[in-house]
């Protein structure tokens, strides 16, 4: 089942966050001018990877956006190296854009 998270899955969700980013490596949203929705943070636990759960959550996710707000496109990030993850959301129809996502570490 696939659905919306309430304050109850706080708990779940940051262990699952945890075991895809490590301890203490957290990303805050920032507004836009417009509605853009950023996916961001997709992660399947390993156990349940390759039955469709990561499609399932990207177009559940779309259609919650596409139902609530006005909006033109979604913005998807991912690791460059992670060509599985790239295959998965390729035919859900998310194409390179040729832009490249930089961060820096405060010192």
């Amino acid at each position: 089942m696939i659905r919306k998270a309430n304050v109850n899955d706080a708990e779940q969700l940051s262990v699952l966050n945890e075991e895809f980013n490590s301890k203490g490596e957290t990303k805050k949203s920032f507004c836009y001018d417009e509605y853009m929705p950023e996916i961001t943070e997709v992660y399947v636990n390993p156990t349940y990877r390759k039955k469709g759960i990561a499609s399932k959550m990207i177009t559940f996710a779309e259609d919650y956006c596409a139902k609530n707000y006005p909006l033109h496109k979604y913005e998807l990030l991912t690791g460059k190296k992670n060509l599985i993850a790239q295959a998965v959301y390729g035919k859900l129809g998310y194409r390179d854009d040729n832009e490249i996502h930089l961060s820096k570490r405060k010192l």
